[in-house]
Protein backbone atom coordinates (compact mmCIF):
# COMPACT_ATOMS: atom_id res chain seq x y z
CA UNK A 1 0.00 0.00 0.00
CA UNK A 2 2.74 2.43 0.69
CA UNK A 3 4.33 1.80 -2.67
CA UNK A 4 1.07 2.76 -4.48
CA UNK A 5 0.99 6.04 -2.32
CA UNK A 6 4.64 6.49 -3.19
CA UNK A 7 3.98 6.08 -6.75
CA UNK A 8 0.84 8.41 -6.97
CA UNK A 9 2.77 11.17 -4.96
CA UNK A 10 5.67 10.75 -7.86
CA UNK A 11 3.47 10.82 -10.66
CA UNK A 12 1.65 13.72 -9.08
CA UNK A 13 4.72 15.62 -8.33
CA UNK A 14 5.76 14.76 -12.01
CA UNK A 15 2.75 16.53 -13.40
CA UNK A 16 3.22 19.63 -11.25
CA UNK A 17 6.84 20.18 -12.75
CA UNK A 18 6.08 19.51 -16.00
CA UNK A 19 3.20 22.34 -15.46
CA UNK A 20 6.16 24.26 -14.39
CA UNK A 21 7.88 23.51 -17.40
CA UNK A 22 11.08 21.79 -15.45
CA UNK A 23 10.73 18.51 -16.38
CA UNK A 24 10.61 18.47 -20.15
CA UNK A 25 12.20 15.21 -21.18
CA UNK A 26 13.93 14.48 -24.81
CA UNK A 27 12.24 16.54 -27.29
CA UNK A 28 10.24 15.11 -30.22
CA UNK A 29 12.16 13.97 -32.94
CA UNK A 30 15.44 14.80 -31.32
CA UNK A 31 17.19 11.33 -32.28
CA UNK A 32 20.00 11.43 -34.39
CA UNK A 33 20.75 9.99 -37.98
CA UNK A 34 22.34 6.97 -38.31
CA UNK A 35 25.30 9.25 -40.29
CA UNK A 36 25.36 11.94 -37.65
CA UNK A 37 25.95 9.36 -34.72
CA UNK A 38 28.91 8.32 -37.35
CA UNK A 39 30.20 11.57 -38.03
CA UNK A 40 30.00 12.71 -34.01
CA UNK A 41 32.07 9.25 -33.19
CA UNK A 42 33.97 9.98 -36.12
CA UNK A 43 37.22 8.88 -33.44
CA UNK A 44 35.89 6.07 -32.82
CA UNK A 45 35.23 4.49 -36.48
CA UNK A 46 38.61 5.11 -37.39
CA UNK A 47 39.96 3.55 -34.88
CA UNK A 48 37.66 0.57 -35.79
CA UNK A 49 38.52 0.79 -39.01
CA UNK A 50 42.33 0.14 -38.39
CA UNK A 51 41.24 -3.33 -36.73
CA UNK A 52 41.33 -2.08 -32.74
CA UNK A 53 39.52 -3.61 -30.40
CA UNK A 54 36.35 -2.26 -29.23
CA UNK A 55 37.41 -1.63 -25.61
CA UNK A 56 40.39 0.33 -27.18
CA UNK A 57 38.63 2.01 -29.76
CA UNK A 58 36.45 3.29 -27.04
CA UNK A 59 38.54 4.55 -24.82
CA UNK A 60 40.60 6.46 -27.30
CA UNK A 61 37.56 7.99 -28.59
CA UNK A 62 35.96 8.74 -25.15
CA UNK A 63 32.87 6.60 -25.35
CA UNK A 64 31.44 3.61 -23.66
CA UNK A 65 31.48 0.39 -24.63
CA UNK A 66 27.81 0.05 -25.89
CA UNK A 67 28.60 3.57 -28.09
CA UNK A 68 31.45 1.77 -29.61
CA UNK A 69 29.39 -1.40 -30.31
CA UNK A 70 26.63 0.89 -32.02
CA UNK A 71 29.44 2.68 -34.38
CA UNK A 72 30.87 -0.82 -35.38
CA UNK A 73 27.14 -2.12 -36.07
CA UNK A 74 26.26 1.04 -38.18
CA UNK A 75 29.83 1.02 -39.70
CA UNK A 76 29.31 -2.69 -41.01
CA UNK A 77 25.32 -2.30 -42.25
CA UNK A 78 26.26 0.38 -44.60
CA UNK A 79 28.36 -2.27 -46.11
CA UNK A 80 26.01 -4.38 -46.40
Amino acid sequence: MERNNMLERQKAGIELAKLQGKYKGRLYGSSMTNEEFLKKYKKVAQELEVAQSLRRAARLGGCSLGVAQKVKRLMFAQFL
